[in-house]
């Protein structure tokens, strides 16, 4: 749906997806991405905020609010989502580079 321009219709069987399994990660970060697309940031956020209060050890919904904080150039928030997946993961390079970046910023 999503890639016939049905955007609309692909977030809402995604929420509905996610509602009727609230561990699946995949369906969650397809959610957000969806709805950052259809209806912008904010969904998104909430979306992946949602998911990773709920599941303290996800690295990827981790990772996905870290860039989103980055696009709208909130760096402190960047840094410190970036230092979150560190936490879980010290090796994981694309929190490095992120919370590289931020500090730069």
């Amino acid at each position: 749906l999503k890639q016939l321009g049905q955007g609309d219709q692909a977030r809402e069987l995604f929420e509905r997806a996610a509602n009727l399994d609230r561990d699946d990660e995949d369906i969650w970060l397809a959610w957000a991405a969806t709805a950052a697309e259809v209806t912008g940031d904010q969904e998104a956020f909430g979306v992946l905020t949602m998911f990773a209060q709920g599941h303290p050890k996800s690295v990827r919904s981790r990772i996905a609010l870290a860039l989103l904080y980055q696009q709208m150039e909130a760096y402190q928030r960047t840094f410190e989502m970036a230092n979150e997946v560190l936490v879980l993961e010290p090796k994981n390079t694309a929190a490095l580079r992120i919370a590289a970046n931020a500090g730069l910023q």
